[in-house]
């Protein structure tokens, strides 16, 4: 006698597929700094548990915080370059036509 598969039975409300959590980047922000400030043993493992956030999705907000980061460290290394430059043709100018130098620029 051949056994019969159980019907399996569904409710509308649950979806089959479970689906993703979408997290703004302000909770992104949020949780990275409390894992930041966890610092107890087992706090980081507390947050990425509480969050419902796998390793590999925390991995990538890291590497993609590392990157914005760089980013803007090297947009804030060229501003000072291009201030830097100002500066010095300003003292440059200053002594070819003897000019009196602006108050807080040396």
């Amino acid at each position: 006698m051949r056994k019969s598969k159980p019907k399996i039975v569904t409710n509308p409300a649950i979806p089959m597929k479970p689906q993703r959590r979408k997290f703004s980047s302000e909770g992104k922000e949020r949780i990275l700094q409390e894992l930041a400030d966890s610092e107890e043993h087992g706090g980081v493992r507390a947050v990425i548990a509480r969050e419902g956030i796998d390793v590999l999705k925390l991995c990538s907000w890291l590497m993609s915080e590392n990157k914005r980061l760089h980013l803007h460290g090297q947009q804030l290394r060229d501003e000072f370059e291009k201030s830097q430059d100002m500066i010095n043709l300003l003292q440059v100018l200053v002594r070819r036509y003897q000019f009196a130098m602006p108050a807080g620029v040396t």
